[in-house]
């Protein structure tokens, strides 16, 4: 999972993120809210994930009960 994780973050591979979470059943996202900025919009607005939990410095997403249906 560990190269699966860096090529995700790796900007210049077209990566196909989704399809990794999927891979590893990943139920749950966990951001730092400044640092992960980008990635935390990017889920927000994917139908898939929801915002489950949001403070200062956290975001964790849970993935959708839609997704699977």
């Amino acid at each position: 999972m560990v190269h699966d994780q860096s090529a995700a973050q790796t900007s210049h591979q077209k990566q196909d993120w989704p399809a990794v979470l999927d891979k590893h059943r990943v139920q749950y996202l966990v951001f730092d809210t400044h640092r992960d900025r980008d990635l935390s919009e990017l889920f927000r607005s994917n139908a898939g994930w929801k915002l489950d939990y949001e403070d200062r410095g956290t975001v964790l997403f849970a993935r959708s009960m839609a997704a699977h249906e």
